[in-house]
């Protein structure tokens, strides 16, 4: 190759991308590349003649292939064209009821039954709920730029053709945060269908004093006895879903940047592209199905091919580095590769460019290996992107490496590949990640339970343990928890293995029997097996095992009596618990077991220790999530005779909430959970019943004994309303603050702000901690 060709700059090969025959261009390209390593190849020369001919019949059959690909896109691009007109009324509809401008005729009746101060024009929050409820664009959006997404009126996208390209159009109505009605952002590609991004332009946002969310401002409070009193600003770049609107620049010449470099602006423009995909092909079409949450967030067998080839890319890269350090030799020899490949690909554009060679026999994925990986072409106007998701940082961690130390930054890389390698909330800073959403829970029946979990029921998702003696209620408590999910429009299972279902039980209790899948299975493989089968389908809500001590292994039934089967149900168990978790993790069902405790024979010499166990091993108690001690305290008696049993719940364990907390409450025999009682002691406790001796009085009104309140509380349907009552009074009251100590909070948090910033020095922040602890 001539000097002339070694002095070639990207400048040169920017002005031969940007003709008119592109995709001439880029085609004629892949099919040189190919050509040229076909020549070089040595699977074609150590064919025999007869076979190399029917290769070179395969390539004339893959041209032709590739000739009918590109009518295809041709075609496509048409089609979508054609379609893209027809959606318009229906965006312009959308668009109308979203900001108000018309109003569907329910709604209208509705609204004239109000005051216009009452009424709510449209739906507010329509685009800023339905970008939340996208993982991809969840992560950009941060709590500052909510004010701002709530004025989005409308978002739009429309084709280029020259260059070939997309543009998106976000509308605006009058805010306070900056004066553009629209801003854009617009995509250049050189090929869409590989996509090969060319560059992207953003707008310039007019942001009104001391209103922009793209930066944020730091005061740092002045050393004692310095000359000036005034607090020190600093201004600085933060995090913000409006930077979005300033892509990367991408420098011109290769030899202004570094390898690293490159690689961080080909991670930045990858990820930028990926908001700009997602917006048009998913928001913008599905945007009603993102605002309620419908939305599928994509395939999951793709993102699992996605995450390992993420984890080989990762792994290569890191090799990669280690033979860097280790021979400085190959380094240099590297860095000439890639200079006599950048001159490669100048004479390959000009040659393409001149012989427009037509398509023949070539792979996508050597375009890519050969042309557009960091490096060989740099940083130049053309950078390559696959459809692999972008690496997603972890919960309330911050990538920035300025000002950290050699250990935070290795801590920070490894947070950032366990984050890629399993998902975004794999690994998180406790104090640093947001605040977890409420967990979705069902409640157990009763309301004192439900206090006790400290949640305000089951959790959705976990394998919940209820176990006790003999008639304590377990059944009973499981029956609850299947009427509460039916009552929430759930679908539930209960596999009866120990074939003792009293169906008038269930339905006394408000269990919807025609709606309950009941299996009474064989054997504890066959039990398990279906549970799992049913939790996988995700579409059962609660499955009830009765009970563990039940579930007999195969093996043991195929056997004699008297035969030892040794641990052989706690394998089964802890085998299928490992299965069952991980179906549980990808589903909303909650798995409750019911077991049976044994009297333990020897309790270390008998000092100490419990001296009952439940059936089936260990695995149940580390694997639940909330495990429930269930006993019988005492019967419910109306002269000599029995209706019922006191019941004392203990949370045993509960991964949710503080464990060891109890519920005690009525149970009658026959119809379960006396919910009135229960509601009348808890109320009496929280003042909303007030007791003297056998009487008691409710909203004024005088009863002789526990028995007339229950009944005025059935009779008038107030046991419901008593309920919410106790509920908003126990689970929603935040604690109370003396104004004393209210003030005191505010101006201990005033000084950290003042004194304590990210450019703070050790002292400033040892001050800091000096004046919070005085």
């Amino acid at each position: 190759m001539s000097n002339n060709n070694d002095n070639i700059t990207m400048t040169d090969l920017t002005s031969a991308l940007n003709e008119d025959n592109r995709a001439d261009l880029v085609s004629a390209l892949k099919s040189k590349i190919q050509s040229l390593a076909g020549q070089h190849s040595d699977v074609l020369e150590s064919l025999s003649p007869i076979v190399r001919k029917r290769v070179e019949s395969l390539r004339e059959i893959q041209g032709k292939h590739d000739e009918l690909e590109a009518e295809f896109f041709k075609e496509r691009e048409a089609l979508e064209a054609k379609y893209q007109k027809l959606y318009q009324p229906l965006y312009t509809k959308r668009y109308e009821i979203v900001n108000g401008v018309t109003e569907v005729e329910e709604a209208a009746n509705e609204t004239t039954d109000r005051s216009e101060e009452d009424s709510e024009k449209g739906v507010p929050s329509f685009w800023l709920n339905a970008m939340k409820n996208n993982d991809v664009l969840a992560e950009e959006i941060s709590e500052r730029d909510e004010g701002a997404l709530k004025f989005l009126k409308d978002i739009k996208w429309s084709r280029i053709d020259d260059p070939k390209g997309f543009k998106l159009e976000f509308f605006f109505d009058t805010n306070p945060y900056f004066s553009n009605s629209v801003l854009t952002k617009t995509y250049h590609m050189i090929d869409e269908d590989e996509p090969i991004l060319e560059k992207a332009i953003g707008t310039e946002i007019e942001w009104y004093p001391g209103k922009c969310l793209t930066q944020k401002v730091l005061k740092k409070k002045p050393k004692k006895g310095a000359k000036n009193a005034k607090p020190i600003t600093k201004t600085e770049n933060c995090e913000s879903f409006f930077n979005f609107f300033k892509p990367p620049e991408v420098p011109e010449d290769d030899d202004d940047i570094d390898e690293d470099l490159a690689e961080e602006l080909q991670n930045q423009m990858e990820q930028d592209y990926d908001i700009g995909s997602t917006i048009r092909d998913k928001i913008i079409p599905h945007a009603v199905s993102w605002f309620t949450g419908e939305a599928v967030q994509g395939d999951e067998f793709e993102d699992l091919e996605d995450d390992e080839d993420e984890d080989d890319d990762e792994e290569d890269e890191e090799e990669d580095e280690d033979e860097d350090d280790d021979d400085d030799e190959e380094e240099e020899e590297d860095s000439k590769t890639k200079k006599k490949g950048l001159c490669s690909m100048a004479w390959l554009l000009r040659t393409a460019n001149s012989s427009l060679l037509k398509c023949s026999f070539f792979h996508s994925d050597l375009l890519t290996r050969f042309c557009f990986k960091p490096g060989l072409l740099g940083t130049s106007q053309v950078l390559n992107f696959s459809t692999r998701k972008r690496r997603s940082k972890s919960d309330g961690s911050d990538s920035g490496e300025e000002g950290m130390s050699k250990k935070d930054v290795a801590l920070q890389q490894a947070i950032d590949q366990i984050t890629s390698a399993y998902g975004k909330g794999s690994i998180m800073w406790l104090g640093r990640s947001v605040a977890p959403k409420n967990i979705p829970v069902v409640s157990t029946g009763s309301f004192a339970l439900d206090i006790a979990l400290g949640v305000g029921g089951l959790p959705k998702g976990r394998v919940v343990e209820i176990f006790g003696p003999e008639a304590s209620g377990k059944t009973t408590l499981a029956l609850h928890v299947i009427a509460e999910a039916q009552k929430l429009g759930g679908y539930c299972a209960f596999v009866d293995a120990e074939h003792a279902l009293d169906k008038t039980l269930a339905e006394s209790i408000g269990v919807n029997t025609k709606n309950l899948l009941l299996s009474q299975p064989d054997c504890g493989e066959q039990a398990l097996g279906l549970v799992d089968t049913l939790i996988r389908s995700g579409s059962v809500d609660v499955i009830v095992v009765d009970s563990v001590a039940a579930l007999v292994p195969k093996g043991e039934l195929d056997g004699e009596m008297g035969d030892a089967h040794m641990a052989m149900q706690a394998r089964l168990m802890s085998q299928a618990l490992r299965k069952l978790c991980h179906s549980l993790s990808l589903s909303q069902c909650i798995l409750v077991f019911i077991n049976q405790v044994r009297s333990k024979i020897s309790t270390f010499g008998g000092f100490g220790g419990p001296t009952e166990v439940t059936c089936g091993g260990n695995a149940l108690k580390f694997y639940a999530s909330v495990r429930l001690n269930i006993k019988r305290i005492g019967f419910i008696k109306k002269g000599e005779e029995t209706l019922g049993s006191q019941v004392l719940v203990k949370v045993v364990k509960n991964k949710h909430a503080p464990p060891f907390k109890t519920a005690q409450f009525e149970l009658e025999f026959g119809k379960g959970i006396s919910r009135e009682a229960e509601v009348i002691e808890l109320s009496i406790k929280h003042k909303l019943i007030r007791k003297s001796g056998s009487f008691y009085e409710y909203n004024g009104q005088n009863f002789h004994g526990k028995d007339a309140l229950k009944r005025f509380l059935v009779d008038s349907d107030s046991v419901q309303e008593l309920a919410t009552k106790l509920r908003e009074k126990i689970l929603n009251a935040a604690p109370e603050l003396d104004p004393e100590e209210q003030v005191m909070i505010e101006d201990v948090m005033e000084q950290m702000e003042e004194m304590v910033s990210l450019d703070s020095t050790d002292e400033t922040a040892s001050d800091a901690a000096a004046a919070v602890e005085a």
